[in-house]
């Protein structure tokens, strides 16, 4: 990620000052820190030959089941760390915003990463973004979610839509969770009403890049442009604290 522009995942973090996300990014926002098989035995297989486009649908966050259980292993896991006193709405209100948040703007992978990443040995978020990161590249994306990938790299990088695809697309843990793209953040971990809204506003003629997506400068400035406008969709999905 480049600290010079506003990332997705730069807003996620600004958007859970003061409280605990669970949505996406690099920062303290995550839900969960555990490691699937202390880091994810073998996930990191697959960073050379790419996660597969292929449609399978993975479904949405709706799909996983005990919804209830996540957020409460999100709750443990935050006071288990020693940030309970941080929880987004509070400790009457974290249970219930967290139902509605995960069902707003989290997939099926992530709570599935998180359900797995979340223990008291990942309490640093880069350890617990490492392992939600490698288990994607054992996962496959969906429709809507391969739909975004597609039409970003139409748009940013339609000299080689394939490659580009397939680098925002798989993890290298060797690189590390600071490497990941925000086009990555969105398509893995986002819920597809979500990912659908990004893909019609923030990608093709809405971003207003193609002109500009054949240099080198115009690629990171396309890829700046999409950052920008996917921080602001998210932020507006963002649910507000029950009442």
């Amino acid at each position: 990620m480049h600290s010079t522009r506003l990332t997705l995942a730069l807003v996620v973090i600004a958007a859970s000052a003061g409280g605990v996300l669970f949505a996406c990014s690099n920062g303290e926002s995550s839900v969960g820190d555990t490691v699937p098989s202390e880091g994810g035995a073998d996930a990191s297989s697959n960073a050379d030959t790419g996660t597969p486009l292929d449609n399978t649908d993975a479904g949405t966050s709706s799909d996983v089941d005990g919804s209830f259980d996540l957020c409460t292993k999100n709750e443990d896991y935050e006071v288990g760390c020693g940030r309970g006193a941080n929880l987004t709405c509070g400790d009457a209100g974290f249970i219930d915003w967290c139902h509605l948040n995960d069902k707003a703007i989290n997939s099926a992978q992530f709570d599935q990463a998180e359900l797995n990443c979340m223990t008291q040995a990942n309490c640093d978020s880069a350890k617990r973004h490492d392992c939600d990161y490698q288990s994607y590249n054992n996962d496959k994306l969906d429709t809507a979610q391969a739909a975004l990938v597609q039409a970003y790299c139409q748009t940013c990088e339609p000299k080689d839509v394939s490659g580009c695809a397939t680098r925002h697309t798989t993890y290298d843990p060797k690189a590390g969770p600071d490497s990941v793209s925000d086009l990555f953040i969105a398509a893995w971990e986002l819920a597809d009403p979500l990912v659908t809204k990004i893909q019609q506003q923030c990608t093709g003629g809405a971003l207003d890049a193609g002109a500009d997506a054949s240099t080198d400068a115009g690629i990171t400035s396309c890829a700046s442009l999409f950052s920008n406008c996917s921080g602001g969709v998210f932020v507006d999905t963002l649910p507000d604290c029950p009442k």
